[in-house]
């Protein structure tokens, strides 16, 4: 099976994308509420590294500053999309 013009086959790859995208989402959206706090917890573990090295060689407060403030977002939005 051919297509017959590069449009038609142009028109094939974004519908097939949409569709593939659309699944992502729907996958994204579907995180169980029960395991946010420990997806966010491994997510954010190193949220300061490159801004703390900076400002003071990596402190401890700093880091965990960069730490809560990412664990925050993160955790807000895994529980505003999870089920």
């Amino acid at each position: 099976m051919g297509f017959s013009s590069p449009a038609a086959s142009v028109a094939v790859a974004v519908c097939v994308l949409l569709v593939l995208s659309t699944a992502v989402e729907q996958a994204a959206a579907e995180w169980c509420c029960g395991q946010c706090d420990e997806m966010c917890t491994d997510s954010c573990a190193n949220a300061g590294a490159e801004p703390c090295s900076y400002a003071c060689g990596s402190c401890e407060g700093c880091m965990r500053e960069y730490f809560y403030k990412c664990y925050t977002r993160c955790n807000n939005y895994c529980h505003s999309n999870c089920v």
